[in-house]
């Protein structure tokens, strides 16, 4: 007896022929009975499982030799994967996921294909482009509108950023307690980058890039000029040919800072 040829052509148990789904000819029912003996169990286990017959029929070889047994659901009583004397192979079609057969590749119990993804809502990305063109008590209208429109005015995240000093000692000292609670000076350009920070108890300036360079204060004194050459350009921006006073100087610098 060739190997994978059937070890007795036994028919559907009675139990499990009202869980086929289709009602078999004779003709797929002799089919079915040819199947090799671990394809035929593995349908007889699945139509035991609540599983269902969508189609038998026959493939390459022409018949009679090959045949096909098309479920409807997914295989629920072994796993999806070679072993037990049968061959898995996974394909990726619109009629099957993948296919069972045994060393001969004569018979086939064929998986379902995956469902496709559902296709996103055309109405639902128009709406969401949509002009708003409708009332504001029109269903989804305010959902288009900006935070802002909808819910007024929103805080600042950086509050500090809009309030400076009115002098130039306060605001010195507003820098001091920024830079100590993690606010910092940073700048780039084509040469590199630098930061201005509080470090480990001193004032740090950090330079990467072309000429990596640090320098460190830890009085305040000491910080004035250190803020002066660091806001250099800025400063030089906001002259536009017209000397700075000291308090205009100090607001410019301010303005440079990142809260934290």
């Amino acid at each position: 007896m060739p190997t994978g040829w059937p070890c007795g052509a036994a028919p559907i148990p009675e139990h499990l022929e009202l869980r086929i789904g289709m009602h078999l000819t004779a003709e797929q029912h002799a089919d079915l009975a040819r199947f090799p003996c671990a394809l035929r169990d593995l349908v007889h286990a699945e139509l035991a499982a609540g599983n269902a017959i969508e189609d038998i029929g026959h493939s390459f070889p022409a018949p009679p030799v090959g045949a096909y047994v098309l479920l409807v659901r997914a295989l629920t009583t072994r796993p999806v994967a070679s072993g037990q004397g049968l061959d898995f192979r996974a394909r990726n079609s619109a009629i099957t996921s993948g296919e069972f057969t045994d060393a001969g590749r004569h018979f086939f119990v064929l998986l379902p294909p995956v469902a496709a993804p559902a296709l996103p809502s055309m109405d639902a990305i128009r709406r969401s482009h949509a002009p708003l063109d409708q009332p504001l008590g029109a269903e989804g209208a305010t959902q288009r509108l900006p935070a802002q429109a909808r819910l007024g005015p929103q805080p600042s995240q950086h509050p500090s950023a809009l309030t400076c000093p009115d002098s130039v000692e306060a605001i010195q000292q507003a820098i001091v307690h920024a830079l100590k609670r993690e606010a910092r000076f940073n700048r780039s350009d084509k040469e590199g980058s630098s930061t201005l920070m509080w470090r480990t108890g001193r004032f740090v300036r950090t330079d990467e890039g072309d000429y990596p360079s640090e320098a460190s204060c830890s009085e305040e004194a000491d910080l004035w000029p250190l803020l002066r050459s660091f806001c250099r350009l800025a400063l030089w921006r906001a002259e536009q040919g017209q000397p700075l006073s000291e308090l205009d100087t100090w607001r410019v610098i301010w303005r440079s800072m990142s809260p934290p």
